[in-house]
């Protein structure tokens, strides 16, 4: 397929090199310029198909989910559809021929998932975080990303070990076991969450469900590999208190490498003032993704989890000392870096689905008990820990005089039906330690599991909402107001205001900001009312009839305790890609700003 320029317009050098080269060897290095660029023209050839096929499923996605408005096939479902479709026609076709040169169509290469498509995922996740609904709904997740992992992990990781040795199952040792159960515990729940933002469900089962999906990636891939470092190897109390032990370390020092790198962004653009050129300000942000990941991994520490605390702590800090236009630039960007390697990971998991061939891969025994425990596995997890969260909350209702903010039963049944397995446990399952060679069972069994959980519950999502009678098109104002009202100045805010923001963000005063907040709000209000409540903003109407409001943005100081605060009363380009809010882009013309209710999600 190559064209030999050399070759056709320069027959006499062409001719000449070929003397050269049968005289005194390859004199010039033609020979390995030929083999060089034999393997350009292999890898374009690899790109070139990869690309168009993410441009074709974009295009499915948007008449799926847009035009055709499917509700039984979600959206990654019909991603994963059609990379099926055409892996399985390579294979029967035998085109794949490039994987004697080390590239292959049909393979999963889970090096690449995890250094190039699962950072800005994770990043966005992590950015995009409504900190008042995440932080009011924290003991939910929390329980349910770190206990509820743990469990999973252990319940799934013992029967299958057990069932294994009773010989109704496929045999595997008790830390391959956890090893697996570990990386099956990936909650990966993108179809739902899809479903759940275009129809505003409850604000409460959304971050939930939301939250507990950005927390458990990071804690099931860290368990997965502080686990996997075990198989092969003699299991003793001492060894799982290593592991522990190395579980506990990994995951906390990848956090305050995460919180440290994102008090350093800040600090940077605190002190180099870029406002007045944006392209170089959001390049700069937006290069910052990559670099806490790869200084994580070569620690030997969670890139994942440290990525996600840095962005959390980026969206907290760094976008203070940056213009909203930037900053809606940045946001822009996330998204869809976050979207496109979305995409491509539920279209490069569709195509592999025919790499293995061998059909002594897969065990349906071994499969159906799996699918068995992670159901009840999450059954068992799910409603006592939000039950205790509740007994928790009534309490403390009880306490302050106040009505509880419970989460009710229709909504801890859609968070159990939630439990989508996907691409994270994909990828972990293509690096299974193979000491025992059981990497392809556990490859085959992951993806029967990850592709029965996405195209059932994810095509089940709409009807399960309508069966349990969760509320939709709802408004989030008044909860969001709510939680204002019960919000209490925390020792850790108090701390942060005092000695963080003066350091981080620029032009901020705390003696003066603490005398407004008093003033203005009577000094409860520390989740965050506006230092400018009491001005006047002027609403206008645009063509569509859809509400705005000039909005001032104040550079000088943050408007609220929570840094984060004005962009989650204004929007801040959150879900742009997907077409959910598209006024405070960065490719807005003016200075309006939405204050429709999907700014808040």
């Amino acid at each position: 397929m190559s064209f030999d320029m050399v070759k056709h317009l320069y027959p006499f050098i062409y001719s000449n090199r070929r003397l050269e080269e049968e005289e005194e060897g390859d004199l010039f290095g033609w020979e390995k310029h030929a083999n060089t660029r034999e393997e350009e023209v292999v890898v374009a050839e690899y790109l070139l198909v990869f690309l168009v096929l993410l441009v074709s499923t974009l295009l499915l996605q948007f008449y799926v989910g847009k035009i055709w408005k499917l509700t039984f096939l979600p959206e990654s479902g019909a991603t994963v559809l059609l990379g099926m479709f055409i892996g399985g026609i390579i294979r029967a076709s035998g085109a794949d021929t490039q994987e004697d040169k080390g590239v292959s169509v049909l393979g999963f290469n889970a090096t690449v998932f995890f250094i190039a498509f699962l950072p800005p995922i994770i990043f966005n996740a992590g950015y995009m975080l409504k900190r008042r609904l995440f932080f009011a709904n924290l003991g939910g997740i929390i329980s349910l990303a770190f206990i509820g992992t743990a469990y999973s992990a252990l319940v799934v990781g013992i029967f299958l070990y057990i069932f294994g040795q009773s010989g109704v199952s496929y045999p595997i040792s008790l830390i391959e076991g956890i090893c697996f159960g570990s990386l099956i515990s990936a909650t990966d729940p993108v179809s739902t969450l899809a479903v759940f933002t275009e129809l505003r469900v409850d604000p409460t089962l959304f971050y939930l469900v939301f939250g507990e999906s950005v927390m458990n990636d990071a804690v099931a891939i860290t368990l997965f590999r502080t686990t996997g470092k075990f198989v092969g190897i003699p299991i003793g109390i001492e060894e799982g208190l290593i592991a522990f032990v190395d579980f506990v370390i990994s995951f906390v020092a990848s956090l305050i490498i995460g919180y440290v790198l994102g008090l350093f962004s800040a600090w940077i653009f605190k002190k180099v003032d870029m406002s007045h050129h944006r392209i170089v300000l959001v390049s700069v942000f937006v290069g910052m993704v990559y670099i806490p990941f790869f200084l994580a991994e070569t620690l030997q520490l969670s890139g994942i989890v440290t990525i996600l605390f840095t962005a959390i702590t980026a969206r907290r800090y760094s976008s203070n000392n940056m213009p909203p236009q930037a900053k809606r630039a940045a946001a822009f960007v996330f998204e869809i870096m976050a979207y496109m390697s979305e995409t491509s990971v539920f279209l490069y998991m569709g195509v592999a689905v025919f790499a293995k061939s061998n059909a002594s891969f897969y065990h349906g025994s071994f499969i159906l008990w799996t699918l068995l425990l992670i159901v009840v596995s999450r059954a068992t997890h799910v409603y006592p820990l939000l039950t205790m969260v509740n007994n928790y909350r009534e309490r403390r209702a009880r306490q302050k005089n106040r009505r509880p903010n419970l989460i009710p039963k229709n909504t801890m049944h859609m968070v159990f039906f939630s439990g989508l397995r996907g691409a994270v446990a994909y990828a972990c399952a293509n690096i299974f330690p193979d000491e025992k060679d059981n990497r392809d069972v556990i490859v085959c069994t992951t993806m029967v599991v990850a592709l029965i959980t996405i195209f059932v519950k994810g095509g089940f999502t709409i009807k399960m909402l309508e069966l349990l009678g969760i509320p939709r098109g709802v408004d989030p104002g008044p909860y969001v107001e709510k939680l204002k009202k019960q919000a209490k100045p925390y020792k850790f805010l108090l701390w942060e205001e005092k000695w963080i923001y003066p350091w981080v963000i620029k032009g901020y005063d705390a003696n003066r900001r603490h005398e407004m907040d008093l003033s203005s709000t009577g000094g409860s209000e520390h989740l965050g009312n506006s230092l400018h409540s009491h001005e006047h903003i002027p609403v206008s109407h645009n063509e569509e009839g859809a509400t705005t409001a000039a909005v001032s943005h104040p550079t000088s100081e943050p408007a609220s305790l929570y840094a984060d605060d004005e962009d989650e009363e204004n929007g801040d380009g959150i879900q742009l890609a997907k077409g959910y809010s598209s006024s405070s882009g960065p490719l807005a013309s003016t200075s309006l700003v939405h204050v429709e209710r999907d700014s808040l999600w």
